[in-house]
């Protein structure tokens, strides 16, 4: 933590909290969130990253649901406590719910690491 704070960083915590005072949205409270996906679902936080996410099912199968993320995207896809075939969120809280196949994702954080390495 002490090199963020150094740099004059924010944590992952500090950027996700302003995120959720931004939104301004009675429906997306941080604390109710936090309790409720560590007791339900899954909460991973580092210095630079943090995300809320929940296993779910529809007619399709099982996918995780990520209520909120921060920070980069192959840190969060590493620290998923189960493979599920798709992967769903919401953009800015915008309401609309986006599906991707997990596959999709890695690959897209594959080519990030890629491309920060070069």
């Amino acid at each position: 933590m002490r090199p963020l704070v150094l740099r004059g960083e924010k944590s992952a915590y500090e950027i996700m909290r302003l995120m959720y005072q931004a939104f301004n949205d009675e429906q997306f409270n941080f604390w109710d969130d936090f309790f409720d996906y560590a007791h339900n679902g899954f909460v991973y936080i580092s210095p630079t990253a943090m995300c809320f996410a929940k296993a779910c099912r529809d007619d399709e199968g099982d996918y995780l649901f990520v209520r909120a993320a921060v920070g980069p995207l192959c840190e969060c896809l590493a620290q998923i406590p189960k493979y599920l075939p798709r992967i769903a969120f919401c953009r800015n809280n915008d309401g609309q719910v986006r599906m991707y196949k997990t596959e999709r994702l890695v690959r897209l954080a594959v080519a990030q690491l890629e491309k920060k390495g070069k």
